[in-house]
């Protein structure tokens, strides 16, 4: 792929932590040749991350989004994933209740 190719092609998912030294040089890389780069952590979901998704017969339609960034997921072209920190459940669950949210986050929404 040519850098002309990739800086048209769409948003570069980056999931990854906060202050993570390769995702920071990562990304001021990608930056240099891509058109847009959004980072997100999914240790924010579901309390600052969030997701909306629905589907139909031809394809998946949705949204990641914080109070800082959005994105659309028909937009995005390639994610790079890189130790992300562990899903962050809201407060006043039981221990039950979190463990099975933080097992539904973790297997996540089916796309086609």
């Amino acid at each position: 792929m040519t850098d002309d190719a990739l800086t048209s092609a769409g948003v570069v998912l980056m999931v990854t932590a906060p202050g993570d030294e390769t995702g920071d040089a990562v990304e001021a890389e990608l930056k240099k040749i891509a058109s847009s780069v959004v980072r997100m952590d999914v240790g924010d979901f579901p309390v600052r991350l969030r997701l909306a998704v629905t589907n139909d017969s031809s394809r998946s339609r949705g949204r990641l989004w914080t109070d800082d960034v959005a994105v659309e997921i028909d937009q995005i072209r390639s994610v790079y994933y890189r130790r992300p920190t562990h899903f962050n459940m809201p407060p006043g669950l039981s221990d039950g209740d979190s463990a099975f949210a933080k097992t539904e986050a973790r297997l996540g929404p089916v796309f086609k």
